[in-house]
């Protein structure tokens, strides 16, 4: 427990030095320290797509349908959110922009969880 603990800690730190990726003066060594970052929280906060996706279906078709859609889809989301923040995780070194959007979830938590089909790379410039 006091390993997971660690690795929890040191993703949050890592994903707080990459926020701000999106600017040109970021160095290569912070995008993919926030990327690797991301990738360990997304592992560790995927469980948390199930009350989102009851949520947020609860949201759009009422607690009666909500709540049982938003669950497998939810479920879903999980799987994804947990398995892209593995890719994401492992891939650490080539410097794309998050494959989950939002990127971590308790960003826009009423909002649908989409996934990039893509790998897009940061602007070199």
């Amino acid at each position: 427990m006091k390993k997971l603990q660690s690795l929890l800690l040191a993703g949050a730190l890592l994903a707080a030095a990459g926020a701000n990726a999106a600017e040109p003066s970021e160095t290569y060594l912070s995008r993919i320290s926030g990327k690797f970052g991301n990738g360990i929280i997304n592992m560790a906060t995927g469980v948390g797509e199930i009350p989102k996706g009851m949520y947020v279906e609860s949201n759009t078709q009422g607690a009666a349908a909500g709540i049982p859609m938003g669950f497998f889809k939810g479920m879903f989301n999980m799987m994804g959110r947990t398995g892209m923040g593995a890719v994401e995780m492992l891939t650490f070194f080539i410097p794309t922009k998050p494959m989950v959007n939002p990127a971590f979830i308790w960003e826009n938590f009423s909002r649908d969880t989409t996934y990039n089909t893509n790998w897009e790379m940061y602007n070199t410039k």
